[in-house]
């Protein structure tokens, strides 16, 4: 098939060069958002190494304590206790006091098992990839109120402090040294996942310190929210809800609901604003989360494939296997799955790969139910389907049938 083949007429040739000549005014405009400031610089591998380091030398002198007297494999199963108590305690604060400022739990993802909070219902599955993922999610419980997430984000501070003031208590009581020296040990253990969410600096996945930093307003608090809400709408297959701000510039939080609004462009198929939005989060790449650039990136590839510019977007793959390889907390959404179906029957040409991606949309369409986003989802597969026969004529392929 041609790379133009049954393209409208106003969306020929000279759409795509106007296209390409908005993308370059656009990338000029953010010339000045490559210039990084301390808040942009990912501190993760630093953190890793301090925290390494300072839970070594807390182990290390509990080890050489007399009085606790544990060898190296009690040790090692103290760290982790002390690791796995804080976490509790810490996201125990962060629920309560998030429910009292006006949040609810979105998402809770361990051990491989994902809780998703989807209209009012919880929906649960096993993901053995993701076994040693550990993810916990809030969002507004009104989808009206603009709740502020200052004391959500300082909770599990508080309640670690609580907890702190409690067990340097209990270890006055009479109890045996070598008991306190445990909790007293363990307290500062658990001090240093304290540490890791209060320090300001921005990590692979942001901390509850740097989130405070960057919703510092009244857009920023109001895209924070709606982040959460639309967060927890790709995990359940959920209508999202797009905003639009005046602008992106100085924010390091506003750009992140750019993915949002480039669903809606493409459910509408507006073809040309869908591609410059996706220019436009490039632009602020610095400030889009990887995971968010990885679905940009798939919906990108879909609007080339589905207007005929596959040589463009065969040089696109190669970008979108780079971000896959280097992003964290990657959980594919029922928009990607239908965007993989078109380039596994386009760009790899495989039938094989086209079936493997007809099975992982139609599941994944069965688990989150029948609602208006996965009818509009369905609607475009059905339509990729038609295309890919068109394309593939020898192919055999059915009719695109889900029972909920």
């Amino acid at each position: 098939m041609a790379e133009n083949e049954n393209i409208p007429e106003d969306q020929g040739i000279d759409v795509d060069k106007l296209l390409d000549e908005q993308s370059h005014n656009v990338r000029a405009k953010f010339v000045k958002a490559d210039k990084k400031k301390y808040l942009d610089l990912n501190m993760s591998w630093i953190m890793l190494i301090v925290l390494g380091l300072a839970t070594f030398g807390i182990a290390y002198a509990l080890q050489q304590s007399p009085q606790a007297n544990l060898g190296s494999g009690y040790i090692i199963l103290f760290v982790i206790a002390s690791y796995i108590a804080s976490l509790i305690i810490y996201n125990l604060g962060k629920l309560l006091f998030g429910y009292i400022s006006g949040y609810t739990l979105s998402r809770l993802e361990i051990l491989g098992l994902q809780i998703v909070a989807a209209d009012g219902k919880l929906k649960a599955r096993y993901i053995i990839k993701n076994f040693f993922e550990l993810h916990m999610n809030l969002m507004p419980r009104s989808k009206e109120e603009e709740p502020k997430p200052t004391l959500m984000l300082l909770g599990g501070t508080i309640m670690y402090a609580i907890f702190t003031v409690v067990i340097i208590v209990v270890s006055f009581l009479g109890i045996p040294f070598y008991l306190t020296l445990c909790l007293r040990y363990g307290l500062a253990i658990g001090a240093l996942l304290v540490f890791y969410e209060m320090f300001p600096c921005k990590l692979d996945v942001p901390n509850d310190m740097y989130l405070l930093l960057i919703t510092n307003g009244q857009d920023n608090k109001k895209a924070f929210n709606n982040i959460l809400r639309n967060n927890n709408a790709e995990y359940a297959g959920l209508p999202i809800d797009a905003i639009d701000f005046s602008s992106y510039d100085g924010s390091r939080i506003t750009p992140q609901t750019l993915l949002f609004r480039l669903r809606s462009q493409v459910y509408s198929n507006d073809y040309q604003e869908a591609l410059k939005t996706v220019e436009l989060m490039n632009n602020l790449k610095l400030n889009v989360p990887s995971c968010q650039q990885v679905e940009a990136m798939y919906e990108k590839i879909y609007l080339y494939l589905t207007h005929g510019r596959s040589t463009e977007a065969a040089k696109e793959i190669l970008v979108l296997q780079h971000l896959e390889k280097n992003t964290s907390d990657i959980t594919a959404s029922i928009s990607s799955l239908r965007c993989d179906i078109l380039i596994s029957a386009l760009l790899d040409n495989s039938l094989d790969e086209l079936n493997s991606s007809m099975e992982n949309f139609i599941k994944e369409a069965k688990f989150i139910g029948d609602n208006p986003r996965t009818q509009k989802e369905i609607e475009l597969v059905k339509a990729e389907i038609t295309r890919i026969k068109n394309v593939h004529s020898d192919w055999t392929l059915g009719e695109l049938k889900i029972d909920f």
